[in-house]
């Protein structure tokens, strides 16, 4: 019973550690040679625009697109996954997905 008790406090200790340690996935420099590809990138908002359904934000130096209300604001943490385009000859990524992690 005791082996049984320590192993569970072990167990949910090193699930909290996993939780709280996790850092999501970031991508290196995109760019034209990349186009068309879904990438995933973490990070922390360091831009953020919204003009009518359209959000524009800066993270780890990329500029990510999404084309809904996401409601994300400047110093955020979140995971966006999408595709790579050349808009104005500059590489975005347009987002399929974006949460807060």
């Amino acid at each position: 019973m005791k082996a049984s008790l320590v192993c569970a406090l072990l167990g949910i200790s090193g699930l909290a550690f996993v939780v709280y340690a996790y850092e999501p996935p970031a991508v290196g420099t995109i760019g034209e040679k990349d186009a068309g590809k879904i990438v995933t990138i973490g990070g922390i908002v360091e831009e953020v625009k919204t003009v009518s359904d359209t959000t524009l934000m800066i993270v780890n130096g990329t500029k990510i697109v999404s084309f809904g209300n996401e409601n994300i604001k400047k110093g955020e943490r979140i995971q966006a996954t999408g595709r790579v385009q050349i808009y104005n000859g500059e590489p975005e990524i347009v987002a399929d997905s974006i949460r807060k992690v």
